[in-house]
């Protein structure tokens, strides 16, 4: 499986890549230009969610299914028993399963062996009980707490989630991507403090990965209200222009892709057209559509998304 390691290969070489256009040396052909986030937004939202907890399926993911926002959950494979059924119905609406270990070990104190064990047990149990060759690319820590070989985590996935509050640019370490704890535990239960996140985010022009846990009065670990959930949602569907909500996955594939890619722009029968190639990449995982921004010949600003290896013509 080519997950991270298949970008630190390459992606060094390719640094900087994704500024050239291998295009047409006509002075008339257009000049597209990859937007830093998809649909040419301000910043990248993602929301996660630690744990299984009843409550993120029961209430959380049929209010992310009405406002038509998908989120990344985060299940240990030994707290399921054996009843898979939610997060297969979480990935047919579209929603992403990582993982979160086998166990919920600290893999900091654990062996090689057995962090392997938790990283591999999980990845392949994920994808196996979901089937229709679904990829498990993303982990969170258990406890925030990376392994002390890092460097395994990147057999298995394309990126892990620590949990340091930050706002992630665009130089991101894949294997510790940043995320916002939020809940009680944390003093961090109002759409307020999620916006103030959102706006922090805009203003970097950054990624910010939200942190929860359990929703509502449930059992689990710094309760979060999910009426302040569905505000947040309202305020990013108003702001939809500003801000791209997408899984953890995703968006960590729309970044590989961004500063790898090659494009060639040429034209067939008298009109320009477009093909997105990503060398090098795991197909089967890298199948993200990059956005394209780029002016027109009356001078607006024309928009195309690419999907890897397709041929689109330019609306010039």
């Amino acid at each position: 499986m080519k997950t991270l390691k298949t970008f630190f290969h390459i992606g060094i070489a390719c640094l900087g890549v994704f500024s050239l256009c291998q295009c047409s040396k006509s002075v008339s052909a257009p000049e597209l230009e990859v937007c830093q986030w998809a649909g040419d937004a301000n910043a990248a939202i993602s929301y996660t969610f630690d744990d299984n907890c009843p409550n993120q399926f029961s209430t959380v993911i049929p209010m992310f299914n009405e406002f038509d926002i998908h989120g990344t959950f985060f299940p240990v494979i030994n707290w399921l028993g054996g009843n898979y059924d939610n997060i297969k119905a979480a990935v047919a609406a579209g929603h992403e399963i990582g993982s979160h270990t086998v166990s919920h070990a600290n893999l900091g104190e654990l062996s090689t062996e057995d962090v392997i064990a938790e990283l591999h047990g999980s990845r392949t149990t994920i994808e196996e009980v979901i089937g229709n060759g679904y990829k498990c690319v993303t982990i969170a820590y258990p406890y925030c707490i990376a392994p002390d070989s890092i460097e395994l985590v990147a057999d298995d996935y394309i990126n892990a989630r620590v949990c340091d509050g930050r706002v992630d640019s665009t130089d991101v370490n894949f294997l510790r991507v940043s995320s916002h704890p939020l809940g009680a535990v944390f003093n961090r239960t109002s759409c307020e403090d999620l916006i103030s996140i959102f706006d922090a985010t805009r203003a970097k022009n950054g990624w910010s990965t939200l942190l929860f846990h359990e929703i509502d009065e449930g059992s689990g670990y710094s309760p979060f209200p999910s009426a302040e959930i569905r505000k947040s949602l309202e305020y990013l569907k108003e702001n939809e222009s500003i801000y791209w909500v997408a899984p953890m996955g995703e968006v960590a594939r729309y970044i590989v892709e961004r500063e790898t890619y090659t494009l060639d722009v040429h034209q067939e029968n008298g009109k320009y057209v477009a093909k997105l190639s990503l060398e090098g990449l795991d197909e089967e995982i890298f199948n993200m559509p990059l956005t394209f921004k780029y002016t027109k010949k009356d001078g607006s600003l024309g928009y195309i998304n690419l999907s890897p290896d397709e041929v689109a013509e330019i609306d010039f």
